[in-house]
C-alpha cells in the first residue's frame, strides 16, 4: 500500500508575489546582473569616441598626432571595457544571452577599430 499524501489545506491562494513579477522586464538591475548593461552602455560610449577625443583633448598637451591617435584610443579602450565586462556577464547563467550580445557588439567595435588603424598605419607608412 503506497503511503498517504499528506494535502494542504484548501483556502485563498497567499500573497506573495509571482515569479514573473519581481523579475519581470521591468524590474530594477541589480549590481550583480549589471555586467551586460555596463558592456552596452561602453559599447555606446566607443561609439562616440571622436566627441568623447574632443572632448577630453584639452587635457592633453599639444602634440603633433593627438587627433589621429586620441579617438582611436578612446574607442580601443572602451570596446576592450566593454568586451571584458561582457565576457564577465557570459558566467552567469540569468544574463547569458544579452552578454553575448554585448560581447558580439564590443567585438564588432574592437575589429573594425584594429582594421582601422592597420588600415591608417599601411597608408602613412606607404
Amino acid at each position: 500500500m503506497p503511503p498517504a499524501r499528506a494535502q494542504e489545506p484548501a483556502g485563498p491562494p497567499s500573497s506573495s508575489p509571482l515569479p514573473g513579477e519581481i523579475d519581470g522586464a521591468y524590474a530594477s538591475v541589480e549590481a550583480p546582473d549589471a555586467w551586460h548593461v555596463l558592456a552596452l552602455v561602453c559599447f555606446a560610449a566607443s561609439l562616440a569616441g571622436k566627441p568623447i577625443a574632443r572632448a577630453i583633448a584639452p587635457l592633453f598637451p599639444p602634440t603633433r598626432y593627438l587627433w589621429a591617435t586620441l579617438p582611436f584610443g578612446v574607442t580601443l579602450t572602451l570596446s576592450m571595457l566593454g568586451t571584458l565586462l561582457a565576457l564577465v556577464g557570459t558566467r552567469r547563467t540569468a544574463i547569458r544571452g544579452a552578454s553575448r550580445i554585448a560581447l558580439f557588439l564590443n567585438g564588432t567595435v574592437l575589429a573594425l577599430t584594429l582594421l582601422a588603424a592597420a588600415a591608417g598605419l599601411f597608408i602613412l607608412l606607404h
